[in-house]
């Protein structure tokens, strides 16, 4: 973690210690899914409670990766490489975060308006995330967010095709 230090007459400032290659904190999906839990409990009751699951726990795919890859149930262990260790790498799959899943749930609320509350709560948590990342890009070089579909099917067709074309030379 580095700060940064402000020198106003000088624009090279000292750089000490700045939130760079980090995740986005869990505290602060927490935060903004109780404040989005509070403004939508008039509207929808008790069932408002959904914005936290779509907000805060949807990072339970992040332990899930954990828990199928790794092999491993520590949930403590889990918590370290997704803070210190994982800068954004490209293995890592995380079901919830992904495009697909947002427009499958989209469509359920649409038959099923109870569940707006989890929907909001899910694109107001992708909405950090990605903020997140288009300010650290530089340093966080891959998005949260991604398509399935492209990442496992589209991408290794076309490095198929690149190798084949590769192997032709």
């Amino acid at each position: 973690m580095i700060l940064k230090i402000l020198n106003t007459s000088n624009p090279q400032s000292i750089y000490i210690l700045h939130p760079i290659n980090q995740q986005m904190d869990l505290k602060y999906h927490f935060i903004v899914s109780s404040i989005l839990t509070i403004i939508l409990f008039p509207f929808f009751h008790w069932w408002a409670l959904l914005a936290m699951v779509g907000g805060f726990l949807i990072d339970a795919d992040h332990y899930l990766w954990w828990i199928i890859v790794k092999r491993n149930f520590s949930v403590k262990k889990a918590h370290h490489h997704f803070r210190k260790v994982y800068k954004g790498n490209k293995g890592v799959t995380l079901i919830f975060h992904c495009v697909e899943f947002w427009i499958f749930k989209l469509v359920v609320a649409f038959f099923f308006p109870i569940l707006i509350p989890l929907v909001a709560g899910l694109y107001v948590h992708v909405g950090m995330d990605l903020y997140y990342y288009f300010k650290h890009r530089k340093t966080h070089p891959n998005p949260v967010a991604y398509s399935l579909i492209h990442k496992h099917i589209i991408k290794r067709f076309f490095m198929k095709t690149k190798e084949a074309v590769k192997k032709k030379k």
